[in-house]
């Protein structure tokens, strides 16, 4: 070619957006943001406070466009541009490490995360169940009456199939792209680590404005929006600022990583192991719940009964709580507790010892074992029950939060039992919670002289409290009507008149727990077949029932052995 010669013809440079299939106008960070980052990368919100992790539609690539049926024309590329290699991004989000090494556990390791939860993946209930609801805002008027028996008490009906209640997926740090329940999720995570506990303001505005909006107008330090009914705007300019001043000091990965690293899921309103008798709280509903084991929340509750008292208990209440939640586990009751010493840690034994989980509703973060002497026990919950908090990992327990933290437990059951509570107990301020939500408050009567049945005595005189001495009348105030009625105790015949070999059968049956055919036949060594027929005359006479871990004699029916 000579210098005089024309240049030969090219095509026109097309521009590098025609080619890529992901329009980088849809993500301000480039085709990068829906990379996830490493732990030693700059996380979302770090550099620009109103940032929020990418998530939902506007997060998720865009479809490629049709192929073309022409030839494709030909992008020049500058000698000084640099490469730019493409990372594939996996649509179920990849494994990231966790928070960085060296992180202080208070549990040092006895919990451990959970199973199903993968390193630097948090545990959350709100994946692949497609089936939010609006739990709306129920009255909960105070009645100026102490309470009778209330209508009821049962649990609302869920939103999703309950066999999928039990059903956690895992989604990555800092959210999965295009599920927007996810965003509602971490939004809520973080606003628990910004407002107190039950602040009726705050719930207000999350019913108002949304969890999304209301947490970037506080990262962005917005201007305080006009104050909920009933709340002061002096005080609410107050509260804000302060929320805004502790949402910039929230990490959301960070927060996240600390999560994962105890294998702790996050529950939101509306997630199917949300329980929904928490909703008759209103504006007091917990923000989102910190859950830690290997039940379904929801299921733990649906059939729940609260025990409750004081910490410095005697032998007599740590007996009558460790025997009362023992026998509602055998009927399939579970106990709710505070993981408190004294009467709290006894219902919990209890009820694990009676095959029924147990859940602990604790004030503090899931990663502190608080009180330090139940360490043990809040790793057998862990294993055989559910752990609950409304505070995210790190925070340390305060006076107010033990007092904020009963309501959820009045809330979660249908009923409140208070075994042993002097006249100033932390007990006293859970059955007056259960009080105002139309729960019943049963009472354990003690000695008149203990000062530790004192607020017991005042329950039942006071506030109409139901008189429990055993699991049958706990199941009669909390079950459904007819349902757990305490069994009469007339037989066909008198145990005197039975025939020696039927009596021997009779006596090998236990009075507490099970036992099975076969276990009462080597006991009393006949054949099985003669020991069968033994037990179904006996259960047909009213002296025995099958229960679910074998015979046993029904109370009443057989003379003291």
């Amino acid at each position: 070619m000579t210098p005089t010669d024309p240049p030969p013809p090219t095509d026109p440079p097309v521009p590098v957006d025609s080619v890529s299939p992901t329009p980088h106008a849809a993500s301000p960070a480039g085709p990068s943001a829906n990379v996830v980052r490493r732990p030693d990368a700059v996380p979302h919100g770090r550099d620009d406070p109103t940032a929020v992790p990418p998530c939902g539609d506007s997060a998720r690539p865009a479809a490629p466009a049709a192929f073309p049926t022409g030839p494709v024309p030909s992008v020049p590329v500058q000698p000084d541009s640099p490469a730019v290699s493409s990372v594939p991004v996996q649509e179920d989000g990849p494994e990231v490490s966790g928070a960085p090494p060296g992180r202080p556990s208070d549990f040092g390791g006895a919990l451990g995360p959970r199973a199903d939860a993968a390193p630097g993946r948090v545990v959350s209930a709100v994946g692949e169940v497609e089936a939010r609801a609006d739990p709306g805002s129920l009255s909960s008027g105070l009645p100026s009456d102490p309470p009778g028996r209330p209508a009821s008490a049962a649990e609302p009906p869920s939103v999703a199939d309950p066999a999928s209640a039990s059903v956690a997926s895992t989604v990555p740090v800092g959210g999965a792209p295009g599920d927007g329940s996810v965003c509602e999720g971490i939004a809520r995570a973080c606003l628990t680590a910004v407002a107190d506990t039950g602040d009726p303001a705050m719930g207000r505005l999350l019913g108002a404005l949304g969890a999304v909006d209301l947490w970037r107008r506080l990262r962005a330090a917005g201007p305080v929006p006009p104050p909920p009914d009933g709340v002061r705007p002096t005080a609410f300019a107050d509260r804000w600022v302060r929320w805004c001043a502790a949402a910039a000091r929230v990490d959301p990965d960070a927060l996240m990583s600390a999560a994962a690293d105890i294998g702790t899921r996050v529950v939101i309103p509306g997630d199917p192991e949300w329980p929904g008798r928490l909703d008759q709280l209103a504006d007091r509903r917990p923000y989102a719940l910190w859950v830690r084991g290997a039940h379904d929340l929801r299921n733990a509750c649906l059939r729940s009964v609260a025990m409750v008292g004081s910490r410095a208990a005697s032998a007599y209440g740590l007996h009558v709580a460790g025997d009362l939640a023992c026998h509602l586990a055998e009927r399939g009751y579970s106990a709710v507790s505070g993981g408190a010493y004294g009467i709290d840690a006894a219902a919990h034994r209890g009820a694990l010892a009676g095959g029924a989980p147990t859940v602990a509703v604790l004030a503090c973060g899931l990663d502190l074992a608080y009180p330090r002497g139940n360490e043990s026990l809040f790793a057998d919950i862990a294993v055989r029950g559910t752990l609950v908090s409304e505070h995210p990992p790190g925070t340390t327990p305060t006076r107010h939060g033990f007092l904020v933290r009963n309501r959820v437990i009045a809330a979660l059951t249908p009923g409140t039992v208070v075994v042993e509570a002097g006249l100033r107990s932390g007990a006293l301020n859970t059955a007056r919670h259960a009080h105002d939500l139309c729960r019943v408050v049963m009472a354990v009567p003690g000695p008149v002289t203990s000062a530790l049945s004192a607020g017991c005595h005042r329950l039942l005189r006071e506030w109409r409290a139901a008189c429990v001495t055993d699991a049958t009348d706990v199941a009669e105030q909390v079950g459904p009507i007819g349902d757990g009625l305490r069994p009469g105790t007339a037989t066909a015949m008198a145990a005197d008149a039975l025939d020696p070999t039927t009596r021997r059968v009779l006596d090998a049956v236990p009075e507490r727990g099970g036992a099975g055919a076969a276990t009462v036949a080597t006991a009393t060594g006949l054949d099985l077949d003669t020991t069968l027929g033994r037990l179904g005359l006996l259960a047909a006479g009213g002296f025995i029932e099958r229960g679910r871990t074998g015979w046993r004699t029904r109370p009443g029916s057989v003379p003291t052995r």
